[in-house]
């Protein structure tokens, strides 16, 4: 009983200090944010194609705003 405790208590305690690792990130990047130019953040913007339909699969297309991700064949098998 008690490791299952334990299990538990670190498994909160992990969990947390993923939060606190993500807060802090997004932090750091709202700080960052005002020494970016303008023009080189849209440049940014303008070069993730997100008002672009991103493809899901061969002629299957999906929503726009989407950042599309390659993976190897063999990761997710479907038969």
């Amino acid at each position: 009983l008690l490791i299952a405790q334990l299990n538990c208590a670190y498994h909160a305690t992990y969990l947390d200090m993923m939060g606190y690792a993500r807060l802090n990130r997004g932090k750091i990047v709202y700080e960052t944010m005002p020494s970016c130019p303008k023009v080189r953040w849209a440049a940014f913007v303008g070069a993730l194609r997100l008002d672009e339909c991103c493809e899901f699969g061969e002629g299957d297309m999906g929503v726009p705003g989407g950042v599309q991700v390659f993976e190897p064949a063999s990761a997710n098998i479907t038969t």
